[in-house]
């Protein structure tokens, strides 16, 4: 189950609740409700990955119970705790030079697809077991509706009749953040003196650094057989711009202390509807090891 599917849309009377609490005037949070509710946050966050671990669990031993191996696994997702500054973030000039937009991490090999060695046949009845999809004449599956097969039933014991996960509350906390954000006066003056730097080494069009990295991302599609290998040179000196720009003027800073500020506001403005979702996933999760065979 992909990260989307974890994490969705606030139903439309929680996201007006949250909207109208960030336009109410109300006191200036302490240090102490925005730690209060950035722990929320990271919670939720585990209690997701536990979650869809669970999941799988329950997969593994619907299909096991059928005669089939424990093919699944999931995919690691990292529990998304954290929510970047939409506006983005000026690379190190150090390692822009080095890797543009790139970072330091190995490339991590493909995962091998663990039916891939199986006949037709069998793909098509593992397939049908795990989900309750047909696989058709062309090898993919088809499927008609919400999962069913193992995947439906374990995501009954989760989360009841339908299977659908509670909706997620961070996606709208950081937009709230994002709207408060990208006005900031502060945030607007820096960005202009950003985008000028930019434009005066040859990089026009840019209002921010995340519109960099997107330009970035372009040049590297449009360039044969760049990823996912070295940067291309033009990349190198886009990004080196970008952190040359934000060292002149100091918008590194001023972009990190107004998004911190600003989602800290939103976390703790919305902390009714953190409380509440954290309590659906440790229930969910309460139902699912007391649905797991016990080892």
């Amino acid at each position: 189950m992909r990260r989307a599917q974890v994490v969705r849309l606030m139903s439309a009377l929680a996201l007006a609740g949250l909207v109208a609490g960030c336009a109410t005037a109300q006191a200036t949070p302490t240090t102490e409700d925005v730690r209060r509710a950035r722990a929320l946050v990271t919670e939720i966050g585990r209690l997701v990955d536990q979650n869809q671990t669970a999941q799988w669990r329950l997969i593994d031993a619907c299909m096991t119970a059928q005669g089939f191996p424990a093919h699944t696994g999931g995919d690691q997702i990292g529990n998304g705790s954290t929510l970047p500054d939409p506006l983005g973030s000026s690379p190190d000039l150090t390692a822009a030079r080095q890797r543009g937009y790139g970072d330091d991490r190995p490339e991590q090999a493909a995962r091998p697809e663990p039916l891939a060695a199986q006949p037709p046949e069998y793909r098509a009845r593992y397939v049908k077991a795990q989900t309750g999809a047909e696989v058709g004449p062309d090898g993919r599956a088809a499927p008609t509706g919400p999962p069913a097969g193992c995947v439906g039933r374990a995501r009954a014991v989760l989360y009841g009749e339908g299977g659908k996960p509670p909706p997620g509350v961070l996606l709208d906390i950081g937009d709230a953040a994002a709207k408060a954000h990208a006005r900031d006066q502060g945030v607007v003056s820096i960005l202009h003196r950003w985008s000028d730097c930019m434009t005066a080494a040859g990089h026009p069009g840019l209002d921010s650094p995340r519109a960099a990295q997107v330009r970035a991302a372009q040049l590297r599609q449009a360039t044969p057989s760049a990823p996912p290998g070295p940067p291309v040179q033009a990349e190198i000196d886009l990004a080196t711009a970008d952190a040359d720009c934000a060292d002149r003027t100091g918008s590194r800073a001023v972009l990190a202390r107004s998004w911190d500020t600003r989602l800290g506001v939103a976390l703790v403005h919305a902390e009714p509807a953190l409380i509440a979702n954290r309590d659906q996933l440790r229930a969910a999760l309460s139902r699912a090891e007391n649905a797991l065979p016990k080892e």
